[in-house]
């Protein structure tokens, strides 16, 4: 069995645009690029267009006034398809290819799949035990997601085997602390609800 020791690679460049901002092109592992602006005056603070891409595509459009999210933001699948589109001006769902609604529904991720899973694909470590015992499934890790779309806990709602259990649920809150989702609703309301991420792991 082979182990793969990844590392993250960031490279910032930037560039003044105007009097007010600055434009910046954050780059990491060679397969993630955010381009998006900050106040000349402050370069911890976002204000303006905001791209993101995955291996060249765009998987994620939108802007940023004070930091914070505004306007229309638009998340694609590989085939540069929207399947969301949010405004979060007044915090409404304007499309959604899995018809969710503004008045009841789940967490929904502000990121790619091709993003996630690519993230797991290169820092799941099978663990030595496991693999040698001839242990594989499915692990479903369930992510408790505040009302500011923060994930504040983690959890194994569907088990495999100890200690891959354990590592799906490492890599799951690894990859999961530098997300965003939009919180889910119920009747109309912000609440504190879960969303789940299943982790494959497989003999070979």
């Amino acid at each position: 069995m082979k182990y793969i020791l990844t590392t993250t690679i960031i490279l910032i460049s930037i560039v003044s645009y105007g009097q007010d901002n600055i434009k910046k092109v954050t780059k990491k592992d060679n397969k993630i690029t955010e381009i998006y602006y900050v106040l000349k005056s402050n370069d911890t603070v976002r204000q303006g267009k905001y791209v993101k891409k995955f291996d060249g595509k765009v998987t994620c459009t939108g802007n940023f006034s004070n930091n914070k999210r505004s306007g229309i933001w638009n998340i694609y699948d590989e085939q540069n398809v929207i399947v969301l589109s949010y405004n979060f001006d007044n915090d409404s769902i304007i499309s959604s290819i899995d018809k969710s609604n503004n008045y009841n529904h789940s967490p929904i991720k502000l990121f790619s799949e091709s993003e996630m899973f690519s993230f797991f694909s290169d820092n799941v470590k099978y663990p030595k035990g496991a693999f040698e015992n001839n242990f594989s499934g499915i692990v479903v890790i369930a992510i408790k997601i505040d009302t500011l779309g923060n994930p504040i806990d983690y959890y194994v709602f569907k088990s495999v085997q100890e200690s891959i259990d354990a590592e799906a649920l490492r890599v799951v809150r690894l990859f999961a602390s530098n997300m965003k989702w939009i919180a889910g609703t119920k009747d109309g309301q912000k609440v504190e609800s879960t969303d789940s991420i299943p982790i494959r792991f497989t003999l070979e």
